[in-house]
């Protein structure tokens, strides 16, 4: 995701973004804010007559950042979507923020559904409502993406002509704002943080609740409990339901009937619906309603008539599966009187292995895989967590964020729930394919101990727009891998990096966004040598200083020039240590971390150091030969003399002898 660069240090009564966009947090613009973010009058410094706001993202849930880039290039103009984006400092919060720069729209189509508002009439539905909004779905589907976000309070009027515009669909995960009124059954059952992008069928459903309420002139459901609400669509069906709480006939019953329908494979398509508004008259297709058994399955005394109804029922009370599957009573239910041979052999796949583990976790994951079996549309439900199948991301943040239940997602992966569920499904889409491979590589990951692995890795690899989450740095919002010296440099600067300085959420983020690293690292990043820890610290460092435009980092070379004596230390030539522990303070305080890398570990000095070595460990063992033969020398030195007298001992008595006898001769003579 490409952002732009906030200037730091921006005042409180302007936030700039890049040169051009001053954002005014002393404005609110509180008819354009969304559930997921603030909104905020801005100024265009180019063009200062131009109507624009803000919308400035909580911190707490992750943006869908990967719609960003392609919701710029749709031209369309019936849709509310970023022109500019970037993170920010807010002084509000004194953190920084990822803001969204928007063209303002005249007004909100319904301000608020908590009470009556004017019902719309069907020719005005029909000709400022229905067609912008679909030529906006198009735009969208037609790359491939959803918006999850229709609902009547999230349509605006266009100040031009009064037609309708879609509303922000990319400050929070995808449906995560929306009543349970307005998705499907499937994607209500889900938490709202793992509903997931869904298809273009969810949007369409969501469009026909819209179109209920906006013809009703209320949200008649708005006084329901959310889970009696998603019941009562269950059992009656999501149309038939809301059929019933209107107090006349339906107006434009055909096209919300269409819409409406549960199965999606019976809901209208857009041609559908662009059909109905050209002519008025489509045929609806008629809804079947959901199997029903002969006899109810009973659970903790209540009886259950569909699949769907009791794997509800069977997930809420995980401790009684065992017993049921053991007695066989399930299977008998589904083969004699719900007569579902399909769902049958499902549940054979599911009580044939709950994962390996024992007691309550064993117990939660055959819950999980009989309610897949049951219910193959429903989301993965496991220990209290449920999320569609391409939820999960978003659903992490949200309880990694909260401190509770992430161990729960990590859990149902590692047990191949996700797995499991594609096995059950009738048809296998395209985009299952590359679901199926991430969760393959997720367990992979999660199994790994080494820094940059676990479950922060898979955080930040499911949730690509979501910041590093390294309570250090947490507040600087660093979406991209080279925000993270910049982001360092200030908590070190501030006394908050702790050890290791490279946390474990670091470490992850850096694996998740720098692909082009490798994977030698995280070994040297967990080594039990602190010098090697301390080397690949430091080439990290390095690394990421140099994909950005912020050269210094005084602070952090400090902080990691504590650590260099060491480092140098491993040098064998005392003077060459001298040297570069001379120029440590200067190149520390220059804040460059190549320079500092290059001090402890420069290749080429590092050779000179091993050539030089070799070179004065063969003079030594030479000067070491010559001290030995020297010392052996001194050793045989006594004998050698004594041998030497007594052979110029022998010699003189030998010569004296002959000059006795010589001179014997001559007296003799």
């Amino acid at each position: 995701m490409a952002l732009m660069d906030a200037e730091p240090g921006a005042s409180s009564l302007t936030v700039r973004l890049g040169d051009r966009y001053e954002i005014l947090p002393g404005e609110p613009a509180e008819a354009f804010r969304s559930p997921t973010a603030d909104a905020f009058r801005v100024v265009d410094r180019e063009r200062p007559a131009d109507h624009l706001f803000a919308l400035v993202c909580s911190a707490a849930i992750p943006p869908r950042g990967t719609l960003l880039e392609p919701l710029s290039s749709i031209h369309a103009d019936t849709l509310v979507k970023p022109v500019r984006w970037g993170v920010v400092d807010w002084p509000p919060l004194n953190r920084r923020v990822l803001a969204l720069i928007c063209e303002q729209p005249e007004s909100r189509l319904v301000a608020t559904l908590a009470e009556p508002f004017q019902p719309f009439g069907e020719d005005e539905l029909v000709t400022l409502v229905l067609p912008p909004v679909m030529a906006g779905l198009k735009a969208l589907f037609d790359l491939g993406l959803t918006h999850r976000a229709i609902r009547p309070t999230n349509l605006f009027r266009r100040a031009a002509d009064r037609r309708v515009m879609l509303g922000d669909c990319v400050s929070g995960p995808p449906a995560f704002s929306q009543p349970i009124l307005f998705e499907t059954i499937e994607s209500g059952l889900a938490m709202p943080s793992g509903r997931g992008s869904g298809t273009p069928a969810d949007d369409l459903y969501a469009l026909g609740a819209s179109l209920f309420c906006l013809v009703q002139g209320e949200d008649s459901t708005r006084d329901m409990d959310p889970q009696e609400l998603l019941g009562a669509k269950i059992a009656r069906g999501s149309f038939n339901f809301l059929q019933s709480l209107t107090r006349q006939p339906l107006k434009m019953s055909e096209p919300i009937r269409g819409l409406l329908a549960d199965n999606p494979r019976e809901r209208w398509a857009l041609h559908d619906l662009d059909s109905w508004v050209q002519r008025r008259r489509v045929t609806v297709r008629q809804s079947a309603p959901p199997k029903r058994a002969a006899r109810p399955f009973e659970v903790g005394g209540e009886g259950h008539l569909t699949a769907r109804s009791l794997a509800c029922a069977l997930v809420r009370d995980p401790g009684a599966v065992s017993g049921i599957i053991a007695a066989g009573d399930l299977d008998a239910w589904l083969q004699r009187s719900l007569a579902d041979p399909e769902r049958s052999a499902a549940m054979a796949l599911a009580a044939a292995d709950a994962g390996g583990a024992d007691g309550a976790s064993r117990e939660a994951r055959l819950a999980a895989r009989v309610a897949i079996a049951l219910d193959p549309a429903a989301p993965v439900r496991f220990s209290g967590i449920s999320c569609a199948i391409d939820g999960f991301g978003p659903a992490l943040a949200e309880l990694f964020r909260s401190n509770e239940g992430a161990a729960a997602i990590a859990e149902a992966i590692t047990a191949r729930l996700p797995q499991f569920w594609f096995s059950v499904q009738r048809t296998f889409r395209p985009d299952h394919a590359p679901l199926l491979k991430s969760f393959d590589r997720m367990r992979l990951l999660l199994e790994d101990r080494r820094p940059g692995f676990g479950l922060a890795r898979m955080l930040y690899e499911l949730n690509s727009g979501l910041h590093c989450q390294s309570p250090a740095i947490e507040r600087d919002c660093v979406i991209e891998a080279r925000e993270l010296v910049p982001a360092l440099e200030r908590a070190a600067a501030a006394g908050r990096l702790g050890e290791p300085l490279l946390d474990r959420h670091v470490a992850a983020f850096i694996a998740a966004r720098c692909r082009s690293l490798g994977a030698d690292w995280h070994d040297d990043l967990g080594s039990a040598n602190p010098e090697m820890r301390a080397l690949a610290t430091l080439k990290l460092l390095a690394f990421l200083q140099g994909l950005g435009t912020w050269r210094k980092a005084p602070a952090l070379a400090e902080r990691m020039a504590r650590e260099m004596p060491a480092l140098i230390a491993r040098y064998r030539g005392r003077t060459r240590r001298t040297r570069l522990l001379a120029n440590l303070g200067r190149l520390a305080g220059a804040g460059n971390l190549a320079a500092l890398l290059a001090l402890a570990a420069d290749p080429a000095e590092r050779r000179q150091d091993d050539l030089e070595f070799r070179a004065a460990r063969s003079e030594f063992a030479s000067v070491s030969r010559q001290i030995a033969a020297l010392a052996r020398a001194a050793e045989t030195r006594g004998e050698e003399a004594t041998a030497l007298g007594g052979t110029i001992a022998a010699v003189t008595a030998a010569l004296v002898g002959a000059i006795g006898a010589l001179g014997s001769i001559v007296i003799a003579g």
